[in-house]
């Protein structure tokens, strides 16, 4: 996750699974769904929802110009 520049928020366990919520820019994340499946070996999942808008960073907007 520190790798796709999130912040996590809570960590808990569910019916003996560890919950990890986080907070990432979209941008990031493509391509983590294949990456946590690669990494559990199939047994984790993932789910995302939108937040909240924020700033780009310096590199993003570079990258428009």
């Amino acid at each position: 996750l520190q790798q796709r520049r999130a912040v996590i928020t809570n960590t808990y366990l569910r019916a003996g699974v560890t919950v990890i919520e986080a907070e990432s820019p979209l941008s990031s994340l493509f391509g983590y769904s294949a990456a946590v499946r690669s990494v559990s070996q199939g047994r984790a999942s993932f789910t995302m929802s939108p937040l909240k808008y924020g700033p780009a960073s310096a590199e993003t907007a570079e990258s428009f110009v």
